[in-house]
C-alpha cells in the first residue's frame, strides 16, 4: 500500500514538473513559446536591449503597449546548457532557429511571444541551399495536437533554455552596464 501511495506521488509530482521544464505549448495547430518576466525596465531599455542584443532584427513598435521582432539564425545553446554536440539531438545541433517574436507591455512586466518557429539546416546542399522545416514537423504528432515524447527530453529543454537566455532582457541590459 505505502509503494502504491510512493508511486502515486511520484507520477503526480514528476508529472507536474515536467510540464514546468518549457514554455512552449501548442496553439490552433502551432508550437509556440511564450514566457513572462518581471521588470523594472521601461518598454524603451526593452527596445534598446532588443536592439543592441544582436538576436533580433526588423524591430517594429506596433503600439505603446508591443513590439515585434524577427530572429534569424539563431544557434541554439546546448554547449552552455551543458550539452555536447554528440549528445544532443540532431534537430537542435544540426539547425538555425529562425521565428517571429511579440513583446507585449503590462504593468512592470512582458511576456514575449515566440511563434512561427522553423528549423534551417547549417549545412547547405550541394547547390547551396538549405533545407527549412516548420517545428511543428519534427515535435508534433501527426494530427498536430500534442508533442512527441522525444521533444521533451533534451531539445526543449535546450530550445527553453536558449529562448530564456535571449529574451531575459533584465540580464540582458545587466551585461551593458560597465
Amino acid at each position: 500500500m505505502k509503494s502504491l501511495f510512493f508511486l502515486l506521488c511520484s507520477v503526480v509530482i514528476f508529472g507536474f514538473s515536467a510540464s514546468k521544464l518549457s514554455n512552449f505549448k501548442i496553439n490552433n495547430g502551432q508550437v509556440i513559446w511564450q514566457k513572462v518576466y518581471d521588470t523594472d525596465l521601461t518598454k524603451e531599455q526593452v527596445e534598446e536591449t532588443l536592439k543592441t542584443s544582436g538576436y533580433f532584427e526588423n524591430i517594429i513598435v506596433v503600439n505603446e503597449k508591443k513590439l515585434t521582432a524577427k530572429i534569424n539564425q539563431l544557434s541554439p545553446d546546448y554547449k552552455t546548457y551543458g550539452s555536447t554536440y554528440l549528445s544532443t539531438p540532431s534537430m537542435v545541433s544540426h539547425n538555425y532557429i529562425k521565428a517571429f517574436a511579440v513583446i507585449e507591455f503590462k504593468e512592470r512586466q512582458y511576456r514575449v511571444t515566440i511563434k512561427s518557429i522553423k528549423l534551417v539546416e547549417k549545412q547547405s546542399d550541394t547547390l547551396g541551399k538549405r533545407a527549412v522545416e516548420d517545428i511543428e514537423y519534427m515535435v508534433l504528432n501527426k494530427n498536430n495536437k500534442r508533442f512527441k515524447r522525444d521533444f521533451f527530453k533534451k531539445p526543449s529543454k535546450i530550445l527553453d533554455f536558449t529562448f530564456q537566455k535571449i529574451t531575459d532582457f533584465n540580464k540582458l541590459s545587466e551585461d551593458d552596464l560597465w
